[in-house]
């Protein structure tokens, strides 16, 4: 619970980093000597604020990049380097030789799901900026809306690591060079307005779900006989019957030898549409009857309308007609 009792901390200039970390006292006990220091909550104090340089300073909250509380770094390997970790930490502030200051922020490190570091990012971005999660993606508003990808580098040492022992085989998805997925933006003005710099990155596309229009085409009278057939069965199709819906699911695994959640293949499914006499004929047909109850119903032509799409609908996904691409 303590994450959500933080302050937002929200440092909005080079020189408010830079008077955090002066006026915190570095933490002693097990992390003495360290320079272990603190943005928030002294019981946070992997959530601290590290000094690269007089013109550099890094936001952190553990991981790969961490030199101190990085998780993996009991293995006893190489630590990161100064250098990769201005590069991996959450948000670094920068100021430059002509006086401009930058902030950099970058999004969690592999391809899963960071909530302790959306988190932190929300509590640490600048005044001026925000995080925001759409559909899995996360965006940072500032002057306009921008996809920040996830990071997939990591630094040198625990690249190698992976790489003698095999890990790269089943977690590809390191890369040991920068993959240019943070976001860097200019403070205007030495104001709360902050505009990118660099490169946009683009949020990827959902997956599409395309058809086999050419291989549907082959099996259109056949279908459409189906359908027909099980018009007529319908009323009949003791659908509301658990245990006799749970008989017909079992005597489809009993012939294709399937399990419960895929009991039957697009090729057996295309044969029982094909063969008026198959023996899951009617199995299959009070699999859809069950799946869609329209077609128990019909009294109108909007019903007869929408049972067509939701047959069409289960004939693409049961005989294997359609198949999902990257967008």
């Amino acid at each position: 619970m303590a994450a959500y009792t933080q302050p937002y901390i929200r440092p909005t200039s080079f020189a408010e980093v830079e008077n955090i970390y002066n006026r915190t006292k570095p933490m002693r006990g097990r992390n003495k000597g360290k320079d272990v220091r603190p943005i928030g909550d002294r019981r946070r104090d992997h959530e601290r604020v590290k000094k690269i340089s007089a013109n550099c300073y890094a936001l952190m909250n553990g991981g790969y990049y961490d030199d101190v509380f990085g998780y993996y770094y009991h293995t006893k390997q190489g630590q990161p380097t100064l250098n990769e970790i201005a590069k991996l930490a959450p948000v670094v502030w920068r100021r430059h030789k002509d006086g401009t200051e930058t902030v950099t922020i970058r999004n969690g490190i592999g391809d899963g799901c960071h909530m302790s570091h959306y988190s932190f990012l929300d509590r640490m971005l600048p005044r001026g900026m925000s995080l925001d999660i759409r559909n899995g993606k996360q965006y940072v508003y500032a002057s306009g809306k921008h996809y920040l990808p996830k990071c997939m580098y990591v630094p040198r040492s625990v690249w190698d690591h992976a790489k003698q022992s095999g890990w790269l085989n089943r977690g590809s998805w390191m890369r040991a060079t920068d993959d240019g997925s943070a976001l860097t933006f200019l403070r205007e003005d030495h104001g709360n307005k902050f505009t990118l710099v660099g490169d946009e990155c683009d949020a990827p596309k959902p997956p599409r779900t395309l058809v086999n229009k050419k291989q549907k085409a082959k099996y259109k009278d056949a279908m459409a006989s189906y359908l027909d057939w099980i018009s007529t069965m319908a009323p009949m199709l003791q659908v509301d019957d658990w245990a006799y819906c749970h008989e017909m699911k079992r005597q489809v695994r009993e012939v294709t030898g399937g399990s419960y959640w895929n009991p039957i293949t697009p090729e057996v499914m295309r044969q029982v549409i094909t063969k008026q006499d198959h023996p899951l004929r009617l199995a299959m047909a009070v699999d859809f009857v069950a799946s869609y109850g329209t077609i128990r119903n019909v009294q109108s032509d909007a019903d007869v309308k929408q049972v067509r799409a939701e047959y069409n609908r289960w004939i693409n996904k049961t005989c294997g007609f359609t198949k999902t691409v990257k967008g």
